[in-house]
């Protein structure tokens, strides 16, 4: 998912609406992995990532990539 994608799309939407004064923030929250071969944790930058540590790419996905909607607030 591209958060630039996103801004950009919530930008049309309130453009000369009663809410162009909206303000989008976008916290991205990484996917997490944990290498079956050494055992450790790194953030998951995409599917075909190996790990890191090792150059293995068998893993155990722990989080995946996450994107919330926190607050909508309207002035």
């Amino acid at each position: 998912m591209e958060i630039e994608a996103i801004r950009f799309a919530l930008e049309v939407i309130c453009k000369n609406t009663f809410s162009t004064s909206v303000k989008v923030t976008i916290d991205e929250i990484s996917a997490l992995a944990r290498c079956r071969v050494c055992q450790k944790e790194y953030n998951l930058e995409n599917l075909c990532s190996l790990c890191p540590y090792c150059s293995a790419y068998d893993r155990e996905i722990l989080k995946v990539k996450e994107l919330w909607v926190k607050a909508v607030t309207i002035e």
